[in-house]
């Protein structure tokens, strides 16, 4: 019989198995309902419901293992601590039955009841777990609330998905695919697709594929509005088919036809018609054709076809297909730019393919190429208003027209030079008359010659030359080119007089100290050799100044427009550089150098050599800034006569187009002149206060109050004033009045100027013939003590005039030193002469001093040609003194003369222009006949002017001579071409050299005039040259002493001075050989 406390017990677990099982009920329900929410929504099988099983098996195992009374009896015991070892052992108690062990039931049963008494106040159904049937009904509350959601929601999804999960072939899925069964070319890019229908409800499908019977490919693609697509280059046989949820689309295939082959493919050109070019045959597949080529394409296919295309680009083009004959293909194109060319081609049952691929590469007419070779960079106007010009054009297939643009302001004026009628290679020689143009000094022309070529295809293409320009230069510009050089070389030899006053007095003292101590420390050694560097650098320095001196000669020697006066200044200033370098400084510094590495023992000779060089540079140097500033303040003259006259000039101008043209372009002259009248007052009067010469700085300061007192400037400004108004009445009378001030302002300046040049070189003079008259003295006295010597007086008897000789030609020689700060009329070789002079005249004394007359003659008499040779240089340079420099007029005749001559020739050259080059085989017309004609006269007449000049010469230049000689040979050979019909482009390559052979000429007699004996040289050692003999003839020297005699007399000089010349030269006549 079971007692109390274990009914109570059972009941307990009863209601626990049931609280677990309907716990267990709910939480497959829930279950249940999500899983078939996520099956509907992600179409699964709905064999996934058996997972259900997983949690409600896990749960059942979990909890109904611990329902039995045992279990209970723990929990009990772990509820309720007074019960704890005692429930448990009282159920078992009261489980037992008597046995062999013989308990006492009494006593069991008194142990159950004390349990069961303790237990009757307790609450032991707390330990039931009700809370697991809450949980699981909310959790089962949860899941179908989720399911019935989700069906409300999304009915159409969820219908499908669960049909799909319970029922899957009742869906009513549609896959529409594309492009299903097809057939492409190899290679071809094709997009599969499939559209999906319900529509809304998928986001991928899966794509299957199998290519060539390879293994299946599954590909999961993405939905995007219902529609997937994937591109696939089909390289062979492609099966597809789509698959969603069980149902699928069906295989379809993708075939790659047999490729038809083009064989015999031959590309045939035609270019147009305008390049005169015969056809071309290619095979490709690299076509490079001109624009416009008619290109025809054949070729024979490997079968039938049945159509054709053309794709040019995005161009497509039909090609026929002769039924006859199914396999031959022509088709035509046309060449308009780069592309890619594709042929297709179609069989009966087949799509088009490709069976020629081939790329055109177009080539473009080029612009034709231009070059202005003549002159060939911007120039000054000539004299003459005229410019050759030389133009050579170039064109891959032809020429139409050569055309002239040039302007002030802009490029607005045309003039056409010739049309060479299709040539693809044209010279035009043209002579550019500006004189009617209206350029005024100080304006600018620019000018560029274009050229058309004949291309019809894509219309006529112009070739542009350079932009080159023709400036009308003032005089004042050019003169001023003298001044700006003469002022930097003033500017850059002060600092150099400083240094080298610097570098000789570290010299000095290094000298004196190697006198005291007979040896110098190897600190002053380097202090030696790092003077002999800066030295070496000043002398560069001397050299650089002397070439860019040079260079600015060259630059005008080689313009169109020269100024003789500039020139000349120019080469003075190169000429007074190249003086300044003593002739034995560079050996004294080379030799320093070689002793101070090998005998630094034996430098007290060097050093005292060293030492006199450097004085000579530094006083040549004092003596340059002395003649340099004199130039300067008759270059700063010259420059404001020339300013002046330019102003009067242009003033003139302005009066004579006063009523022509419009009061507001006159304007703008008169404040450019006015302008020019004031920095011509501020220059006069700065040169007024600083002018050497007191006479003629007192003759500027008078020209600086006239001005002021006639208010010029003022009426200048006045002028352009009422002219910028517009107002012309009463503007010629005050326009002429300022040419009239203008005009007799520079008439004053210039008389000033050629005052003070003809003062200063008749007191150089002046000085010349003085120092010259001492000199021969000397020379007499020389030769009064040889012929005493001769007639038997000692030597210690004339010992002391000897002395006395060499006293007063140092004297003399010093005087002459002083000179060359004074001008450069004096030539270097009088010094060098009266060098050797003093040389000799010393040997002679020191010779006579010890008795010795052995050599004592021979020294004497070299003395004295020394002395003779050094005075016939300084009467020549008296001579010149007196005279004003520049170009002599016969060679400026000459340039004259060859400048007419080489217009005729380019004018002859020009003619050629309508003439057919070559001849044609049909002749040339009378007209072209007559023009010939005309062309060959004035060829052989200008040939005859120049054999005339040339004879003219009498032979005197030799160079120049063989250049006009050769010149000649070639205009003779134009004559025979000419006559003979030999018009070809050789005969015009002849003719274009006759003009450069002509400037040649002219440019060549330039720089001779200019640069003769002028070449900027360093100094190099000086080795004596041998006694000069006079001829042995005896009369022959007679006569020649003659002729200088009267060269002498007749090249002017002081009245005073001409019977010492003829007695000099009477005493020279008098010598024996």
């Amino acid at each position: 019989m079971k007692s109390e406390l274990t009914r109570r017990i059972i009941r307990i677990q009863h209601r626990t198995i049931f609280v677990t099982i309907a716990a267990l009920l709910g939480v497959t329900t829930g279950t249940a309902a999500i899983l078939l929410t996520l099956i509907s929504r992600l179409f699964l099988s709905a064999w996934l419901l058996m997972l259900v099983l997983l949690p409600v098996l896990f749960l059942g195992w979990r909890w109904l293992r611990r329902a039995d009374i045992r279990s209970i009896g723990y929990q009990l015991e772990q509820r309720f601590p007074e019960l704890r070892n005692r429930l448990v052992a009282a159920l078992e108690l009261a489980r037992y039955q008597p046995g062999a062990e013989n308990y006492s039931l009494e006593l069991r049963d008194a142990a159950v009841e004390q349990v069961r008494a303790q237990t009757a106040h307790l609450r032991l159904e707390s330990v039931v777990p009700a809370y697991r049937l809450k949980w699981s009904a909310i959790f089962a509350l949860a899941g179908v609330s989720l399911f019935a959601i989700y069906i409300s929601t999304f009915s159409t999804p969820a219908r499908f998905g669960l049909i799909n999960a319970f029922v899957p072939a009742g869906n009513c899925i549609r896959l529409q695919v594309t492009p299903r069964d097809t057939t492409v070319t190899p290679n071809t890019v094709v997009t599969i697709g499939c559209t999906v229908e319900p529509a809304g409800i998928f986001r991928a499908i899966t794509l299957e594929t199998n290519e060539s019977d390879a293994p299946v490919q599954r590909l999961h693609l993405k939905l995007v509005s219902d529609r997937c697509t994937l591109p696939v280059t089909v390289r062979s046989r492609i099966n597809y088919r789509f698959r969603l949820l069980g149902r699928t689309s069906g295989w379809y295939t993708i075939r790659i036809p047999e490729p038809v082959e083009l064989k015999n493919v031959t590309f045939t050109g035609y270019p147009p018609e305008y390049t005169g070019m015969p056809p071309v045959r290619l095979t490709g597949p690299e076509l490079t054709l001109l624009a416009g080529t008619q290109v025809e394409l054949t070729g024979i296919a490997s079968t039938p076809i049945c159509r054709a295309r053309l794709l040019i680009g995005a161009e497509t083009l039909p090609v026929p297909v002769n039924p006859a004959e199914p396999q031959r293909i022509c088709a035509r194109f046309t060449v308009l730019r780069d592309a890619a060319g594709i042929l297709e081609l179609a069989t009966a049952s087949e799509q088009f393919q490709p069976a020629l691929q081939f790329h055109i590469r177009k080539l473009s007419d080029e612009p034709p190429l231009i070059n202005i070779f003549h002159p060939g960079r911007d120039i000054d106007l000539p004299l003459k208003m005229q410019v050759p010009l030389g133009i050579n054009s170039l064109d891959d297939f032809g020429l139409t027209a050569i055309w002239l643009h040039y302007g002030k302001d802009t490029l607005n004026r045309t003039l056409l030079l010739k049309r060479p009628q299709g040539a693809r290679e044209d010279t035009v020689l043209y002579l550019w008359d500006l004189s009617g143009i209206g350029l005024l000094p100080g304006e600018v022309l620019r000018y560029y010659v274009r050229a058309v070529d004949n291309d019809l295809v894509s219309g006529p293409k112009s070739g542009t030359s350079a932009i080159f320009t023709i400036r009308f230069p003032t005089m004042t510009e050019i003169f001023s080119q003298a001044v700006e050089q003469t002022s930097a070389t003033i500017n850059e030899l002060e600092p150099l007089q400083t240094e080298q006053a610097r570098l000789g007095t570290e010299l000095t003292r290094l000298t004196e100290d190697l006198k005291r101590r007979r040896e110098l420390s190897w600190e002053e050694k380097k202090q030696l050799d790092r003077i002999a560097r800066e030295q070496n650098a000043l002398l560069s320095e001397i050299d650089r100044l002397q070439e860019e001196i040079a260079r600015t000669s060259t630059d005008l020697l080689e313009g169109m427009s020269w100024d003789p006066e500039t020139l000349e200044r120019l080469t003075q200033l190169q000429e007074l550089l190249s003086r300044l370098i003593p002739e034995n400084l560079q050996q004294a510094l080379r030799e320093l150098s070689r002793k101070l590495q090998q005998e630094p023992n034996s430098l007290r000779p060097v050093l005292e050599q060293l030492q006199s060089e450097q004085q000579r540079l530094k006083a040549g140097i004092e003596r340059a800034l002395e003649l340099l500033r004199r130039m300067m303040e008759e270059i700063k003259l010259e420059a404001l006569a020339r300013q002046s006259e330019e102003l009067a000039r242009r003033q003139d101008q302005l009066t004579r187009n006063l009523p022509a043209q419009p009061a507001e372009s006159l304007g703008r002259d008169q404040e450019q002149i006015s302008a020019g009248i004031d920095s011509m007052i501020n220059d006069l009067e700065e040169l007024s206060r600083n002018f050497s010469e007191p006479a003629v700085a007192e003759s500027l300061q008078r020209l600086n109050e006239q001005l002021t007192q006639k208010n010029l400037s003022g009426l200048a400004r006045s002028l352009a004033r009422q002219l910028n108004a517009g107002a012309k009445a009463d503007a010629a009378k005050k326009s002429e009045q300022l040419n009239r001030t203008l005009k007799e302002l520079a008439e004053e300046l210039n008389r000033l100027s050629s005052s003070l040049k003809k003062s200063r070189s008749e007191a150089i003079a002046r000085q010349i013939f003085t120092y010259t008259t001492g000199l021969l003295s000397i020379s007499a006295e020389q030769e009064r003590l040889e012929q005493a010597l001769q007639h038997g007086i000692s030597p210690n008897e004339i010992a002391p005039a000897e002395q006395a000789l060499l006293e007063a030609a140092k004297i003399a020689a010093e005087s002459i030193a002083g000179l060359t700060g004074q001008t450069l009329s004096v030539p270097p070789t009088v010094s060098q002469e009266l060098a050797r002079a003093l040389n000799s005249l010393r040997t002679a004394g020191e010779q006579a001093a010890g008795g010795t007359i052995y050599g004592l003659t021979a020294s004497m008499r070299q003395a004295r040609l020394s002395l003779n040779r050094a005075i016939a240089q300084l009467l020549q340079a008296g001579s010149a003194a007196r005279q004003e420099g520049g170009l002599a007029g016969g060679l400026q005749n000459l340039l004259e003369q060859l400048s007419r001559m080489t217009a005729e020739q380019l004018a002859i050259n020009a003619g050629m222009s309508g003439l057919p080059i070559p001849i044609p085989a049909a002749g040339l017309t009378p007209q072209q006949q007559e023009q010939l004609m005309q062309l060959l006269a004035r060829q052989q007449t200008l040939r005859q002017q120049l054999e005339d000049l040339l004879g003219s010469l009498g032979g005197e230049k030799p160079g120049l001579t063989g250049m006009l000689e050769g010149l000649v040979e070639e205009m003779k050979g134009i004559e025979r071409s000419l006559a003979e019909l030999q018009v070809d482009r050789r005969l015009i390559e002849r003719q274009q050299g006759a003009v450069t052979k002509l400037l040649d000429v002219q440019r060549s007699l330039r720089q001779q005039g200019f640069r003769e004996e002028r070449e900027a040289q360093r100094a190099q050692p000086y080795e004596p040259a041998p006694p000069v003999r006079l001829p042995e003839d005896l009369g022959e020297r007679n006569r020649r002493l003659r002729e200088e005699l009267l060269r002498a007399l007749k090249q002017g000089c002081p009245a005073e001075y001409e019977p010492l010349i003829r007695s000099y030269f009477e005493m020279l006549l008098l010598e024996t050989p």
